[in-house]
């Protein structure tokens, strides 16, 4: 197998690991809650987006091609925590308005109201997160300590997200 496609099967195990993870989350809402929530793609998308701004470097890095608010350059653990707490407090006014205001249809149709006025946000405002283009040359977590070009590396870090989606 050459490195182009180790490269990809890995890849491969890394996005089924992450869309392993949404699935449940989403059965945990929809199969076991009962609740309908167009909207878990925001709090999923506001926490990557948090997490990406706090770990890339100032909008003059890499040549200015992308424009974000953000771009604090933080260490490994400080965005994934960050990302936890944006999407979490992002939440909170949806667990209050609509969680408690709303029932059934009324609450799913709201929800997906907000979705769509979401996506509309970021896709068409770029100077909050570069718009439809989205952000790129994030950095990979312990960037600094290990290279994350090499294939212990990526084979780790599948390896880490398979476990926590099994856990």
């Amino acid at each position: 197998m050459t490195s182009a496609q180790l490269f990809y099967v890995i890849n491969l195990l890394i996005y089924a690991g992450v869309d392993i993870i949404a699935c449940l989350a989403l059965n945990q809402q929809f199969g076991v809650a009962g609740v309908t929530n167009f909207a878990f793609i925001i709090f999923q998308a506001a926490g990557a987006y948090t997490a990406a701004i706090l770990s890339l470097p100032s909008q003059s890095a890499n040549g200015a091609f992308q424009t974000y608010i953000g771009g604090w350059n933080l260490p490994f653990p400080i965005p994934w925590i960050g990302a936890v707490i944006v999407g979490g407090l992002l939440g909170l006014p949806f667990t209050f308005l609509v969680g408690r205001r709303l029932r059934g249809d009324f609450a799913a149709v709201g929800l997906l109201v907000t979705a769509v006025m979401a996506n509309l946000l970021v896709t068409n405002y770029r100077p909050l997160l570069n718009g439809s283009a989205g952000l790129s040359l994030v950095p990979a977590p312990l960037q600094g300590k290990y290279n994350p070009l090499s294939q212990g590396y990526q084979w780790v870090y599948a390896a880490v997200t398979l476990a926590l989606a099994a856990a």
